[in-house]
């Protein structure tokens, strides 16, 4: 039996890698073999027919639920993030989708209608190629950790993403935290490097950035600054409420 969690990969690259890793022809526009760099930026066909197929119990767990391709696909929700001008994300994006078309057409599943398929840069969709099957991440990381059971004795649960952004709601970890959290009443508080406007912040009793101003991003980046800006948050959060609880009336 095999789990392998996917997430901060770093690159879009399709998963094409591990394609041709396993005996997978990706090829150019001219019909050339492709070998190396990001195969996905030049990929215009794919050859499945030598692929090797792992025979163990392949478990691909992904926070994410974007399909291979699209605009809610790996290239273009989060390419850009990793390094990639606009002209490569549209270009990713582009060849994303005429692999995913020659795999479905050659019987294979429907890239662009599978959930997780474009987790890390697209590997999720890949893995699926060689057997793999995908599985829920927070849901899979909550079992192992048995958190159910720690949540029924917990007053707050304290959770954190580098940058809390759209892309949070796509099943990342603070969301899943939160909405285990909610199960049984507990409130949630994320702390993050940098924040904007979500979808649903209600499910959070508090957001809080790390960041004490304005700051650029190496700073923001810096471990040393990192460390420092968590504990004064947390610490500034923890005596707020600290202070509520030592004051607050007793009862009768």
């Amino acid at each position: 039996h095999i789990l392998i969690f996917l997430g901060g990969t770093g690159v879009s690259d399709g998963g094409l890698g591990v394609l041709r890793a396993f005996d997978g022809a990706i090829k150019d526009n001219k019909g050339q073999l492709l070998e190396e760099g990001n195969l996905l930026l030049q990929a215009a066909s794919i050859n499945l027919s030598k692929l090797s197929r792992l025979h163990s119990d392949l478990m691909i767990a992904t926070d994410v639920t974007n399909p291979y391709s699209g605009e809610s696909g790996a290239a273009k929700v989060y390419a850009r993030q990793k390094g990639a001008t606009l002209e490569q994300v549209n270009q990713l994006d582009t060849n994303a989708h005429q692999i995913a078309s020659h795999v479905h057409e050659s019987g294979g599943p429907d890239l662009d209608k599978s959930a997780g398929a474009g987790a890390a840069g697209g590997l999720g969709g890949a893995l699926q190629l060689i057997g793999g099957q995908i599985c829920q991440g927070f849901p899979t990381m909550a079992k192992f950790l048995r958190l159910d059971d720690l949540f029924e004795k917990t007053d707050l649960v304290i959770t954190g993403e580098g940058k809390l952004d759209r892309q949070s709601t796509f099943g990342k970890v603070p969301f899943g935290m939160a909405k285990l959290a909610e199960k049984y009443a507990v409130p949630t508080i994320v702390l993050c490097g940098s924040k904007q406007i979500i979808a649903c912040p209600t499910i959070f009793a508090g957001i809080f950035s790390i960041q004490p101003g304005p700051i650029s991003l190496g700073d923001a980046m810096n471990k040393e600054n990192t460390l420092a800006n968590i504990a004064n948050t947390a610490y500034n959060i923890l005596s707020t409420i600290q202070h509520v609880l030592v004051h607050r009336p007793q009862e009768g």
